[in-house]
């Protein structure tokens, strides 16, 4: 059995099954997902966050694929099922390549499948993932950033106005813009010193925006990497269908993801557990991703990744694909925190998300805080630096002797942040740093130490 080609994927959205969208949602995706968490005995355990039952793992992975050869993924577009078998699933995982190369020269990178417990260190993207962000402030962030050496991928941030116009899904003003940040962070890459750094996006969401932005001199180049989603429940567009299609054309790698909510259709931690493999597998099915990402935030406190259920399930669903693909898995750990930047409660938020994704086979990635929707609410370069801190203690331990730890970690912010409901308003970028030489305020710097040196009482190995 061949892998499926974009052309019959493309096929099938107009000649599969019809099927109204109640009807796939309601009869079809969550009854087999209940049904599926029965059948494989998945219990969500508060307590035992990493996942070290094997058959639970390798559970996870078989109802996974189950789910997406009973289900299929559903087009929006023409209300028909895209509908794959068991076997051209397994034939398209076994075809992935485990490595991708990114950027270029001096700054090219590889960004490697990771195992279970693996020693090796992770490619980190950072930057002001997809925050909203001044205009007059965009160009200084990218810079600060890129001077940055832990800084291996960054990725833009998002303008929610322009000339006083509002930046409308589809509209002319989001291609511009999206060409403006592109060049913005190419420029700010050359005059770091790194003009092969690898660059990530898009922070828009119409094809025209990111396909309008792909230009080797300020754009988007073959090194760098750009995402086509596979939308919540199974589902995808044409849209997503013709970014791919472009990216691939084009040269540029392709990073795609689904995005499976705790709380919502799929139901708890179980059922988005399942799913997030489904949509995982499925992305790569779809669009030919050459990495491939696995988010799921809480239905209830979206989009952030760092309460109890959400990394139970994250961190499973990433176990699964460590040990049963090649795939070279990327994580947003947390995408965007609760607290904001420049409090402990941030930075403990990051490493309880980001340091048992790591331990679970993932490439990590940080954006901000104020779950993303407050302007410059995002710590900067330093951010960048305690996930790379994160990166390297989280590859010094195994899923055994993590969980411990990350309970102690859990306790520094879960009360705040999830019971109290009270998360700490913090800094916006320009208070955390010094716009002229990029350096962290001393403020910040303390904040960055005293939680450093409490992790590494917990537990945690920086050297």
């Amino acid at each position: 059995m061949f892998n499926v080609p974009q052309w019959e994927v493309w096929k099938r959205a107009e000649t599969g099954p019809i099927c109204p969208q109640s009807v796939f949602e309601l009869k079809r995706l969550f009854p087999t997902i209940k049904k599926l968490v029965k059948q494989y005995g998945l219990k969500y355990d508060p307590q035992q966050l990493l996942p070290v039952d094997e058959a639970m793992i390798d559970n996870t992975f078989k109802a996974g694929v189950e789910l997406l050869s009973k289900v299929g993924i559903w087009c929006t577009d023409t209300e028909r099922i895209i509908e794959f078998t068991e076997d051209e699933i397994r034939q398209a995982i076994a075809d992935t390549p485990s490595i991708v190369n990114i950027g270029e020269g001096k700054e090219a990178k590889t960004v490697i499948h990771r195992n279970l417990d693996d020693p090796r260190m992770p490619n980190a993207v950072v930057g002001p993932i997809c925050d909203p962000i001044s205009d007059d402030l965009a160009q200084i962030a990218y810079e600060a950033y890129a001077h940055e050496p832990a800084v291996e991928s960054l990725y833009i941030g998002t303008l929610g106005e322009v000339r006083g116009m509002p930046v409308k899904t589809g509209s002319p003003f989001e291609m511009q813009v999206e060409k403006m940040e592109m060049s913005r962070a190419r420029e700010a890459a050359r005059r770091a010193g790194r003009p092969g750094l690898c660059l990530w996006g898009s922070s828009y969401g119409s094809p025209a925006a990111s396909i309008g932005a792909c230009n080797p001199e300020w754009g988007y180049r073959q090194g760098d990497v750009v995402h086509t989603y596979v939308m919540p429940n199974l589902k995808a567009d044409y849209d997503g269908f013709n970014k791919a299609e472009h990216y691939h054309t084009y040269g540029v790698k392709v990073w795609a993801m689904g995005t499976t909510f705790v709380g919502g259709l799929c139901g708890g931690p179980e059922g988005a557990a399942i799913a997030s493999v489904a949509e995982a597998i499925a992305s790569r099915m779809l669009y030919k991703g050459d990495i491939i990402a696995l988010w799921t935030p809480d239905a209830m406190n979206a989009p952030a990744m760092s309460s109890r259920p959400v990394i139970w399930a994250t961190c499973l669903g990433l176990a699964a694909m460590a040990r049963h693909t090649p795939f070279p898995m990327q994580g947003w750990s947390p995408y965007q925190a609760h607290s904001g930047p420049g409090t402990e409660s941030y930075l403990y938020e990051v490493a309880g998300a980001a340091f048992p994704q790591i331990i679970c086979g993932v490439n990590p990635g940080h954006g901000g805080g104020r779950q993303g929707n407050q302007t410059d609410y995002f710590g900067g370069p330093l951010d960048s630096r305690f996930v790379i801190d994160i990166c390297r203690a989280a590859t010094r331990t195994t899923r055994a002797k993590a969980n411990e730890m990350l309970l102690k970690i859990l306790a520094k912010y879960e009360q705040e942040v999830f019971i109290d409901k009270k998360p700490p308003v913090g800094k916006k970028f320009q208070e955390c740093n010094d716009l002229t030489t990029f350096q962290p305020t001393e403020e910040y710097l303390g904040v960055y130490h005293r939680v450093k040196d409490e992790l590494a009482r917990i537990g945690l190995s920086f050297d």
